[in-house]
């Protein structure tokens, strides 16, 4: 499908060409539940572009300069619950490139305040851990007028823009609770793996968390693609954060902990968690950010209101004895580190 919209904010054509239009399933094959036409959206796009684009050409051009963008390649990436993610490929007048991720909600109201909002805790997040979160750049609303013109169904769709990470794949979960890349040649990863990343995501949580606030990110949704993950031989894999609905705050440290030893997702007839197999490792996580003595006493306070804080783990309370021992008590260091370097994801 090929589109040719006339920028008048920038006096010159630029050229559109979307493709990629095809359903989505989810893992169990279900058709993902969309809300309007494609050429909808491509008309509402266009004539964004003809308008006053506050979004689209400012944040490409903060990438490629100012010179005058000539093309626009648009391709439809990955589809969620929420929104659609493009790949949006750029080229001006000296034939440079680059390529960003063009997010857009699929549908106004609710879905639009969520990929605001979204958009919005990512600034916030990637400002704070930029190592961790996708860079995002600007967002506007796009107009989807009413196909009868009745002004009460008009809607606005909320879009914006995040840097493209290239060789990065949406991380899923298969029916084995194991972690995989959902692309259309999947790779599993192995439970030793699916332990590690689950370390490197708990590590993420901890490195966001706002002490001074008492602000945490929601627990991820990874079964809603949250996390983007780029596979390494080594097994040096790395995550990226690139989604957050919405923030918890008052939290405290004792709480944040509580809540991802009590939290766990349906996924078909099984619970999934973050916690991983060995206490050790769960623990490590908060090591590796938080370093040994500030570990120790965000798990003393918690500790010290057990039953309160932990009503219902979702683990095994043989668990939670051993990580209370190794939380309590002075570890070897050596050997934690030793067995952390073994395993961790970068």
């Amino acid at each position: 499908m090929k589109k040719i919209a006339q920028s008048k904010f920038h006096k010159s054509h630029i050229k559109v060409l979307w493709s990629g239009f095809r359903p989505f399933y989810d893992y169990w094959g279900n058709e993902l539940k969309r809300f309007y036409q494609f050429d909808t959206l491509v008309n509402s796009f266009n004539n964004y572009l003809c308008g006053k684009d506050k979004f689209t050409i400012p944040s490409i051009q903060k990438v490629l300069g100012n010179t005058q963008i000539t093309s626009l390649k648009i391709h439809l990436f990955q589809e969620g619950k929420y929104q659609f993610i493009f790949q949006l490929k750029a080229e001006n007048q000296k034939l440079k490139k680059t390529h960003f991720a063009l997010v857009i909600a699929k549908d106004g109201d609710e879905f639009s305040k969520v990929a605001k909002s979204e958009h919005q805790y990512l600034i916030i997040l990637n400002k704070k851990c930029p190592e961790y979160v996708v860079k995002p750049f600007l967002g506007d609303y796009l107009f989807f007028p009413d196909r009868h013109n009745r002004k009460e169904f008009h809607r606005k769709i909320y879009a914006y823009l995040t840097q493209w990470l290239n060789g990065f794949d949406e991380l899923g979960i298969n029916k084995n609770l194991q972690f995989f890349t959902n692309v259309p040649n999947p790779h599993t990863f192995s439970i030793e793996e699916t332990n590690q990343i689950k370390v490197k995501i708990i590590e993420t949580i901890i490195s966001l968390y706002d002490e001074k606030k008492r602000t945490s990110i929601a627990l991820p949704e990874i079964a809603s693609g949250d996390f983007v993950i780029k596979r390494s031989p080594s097994g040096q894999h790395r995550i990226k954060l690139i989604a957050c609905r919405r923030l918890i705050k008052p939290i405290s440290p004792p709480e944040l902990i509580a809540k991802i030893l009590t939290t766990s997702w349906n996924w078909g007839n099984k619970k999934f968690n973050l916690i991983p197999d060995d206490p050790l490792d769960f623990l490590s996580a908060f090591y590796n950010i938080l370093g040994k003595e500030k570990s120790l006493l965000w798990f003393n306070n918690i500790w010290q209101q057990e039953e309160k804080r932990i009503p219902h783990p979702v683990v095994p309370g043989e668990y939670i004895k051993a990580l209370k021992k190794l939380s309590t008590v002075k570890i070897d260091m050596g050997m934690c580190n030793k067995n952390i370097s073994k395993k961790i994801i970068k």
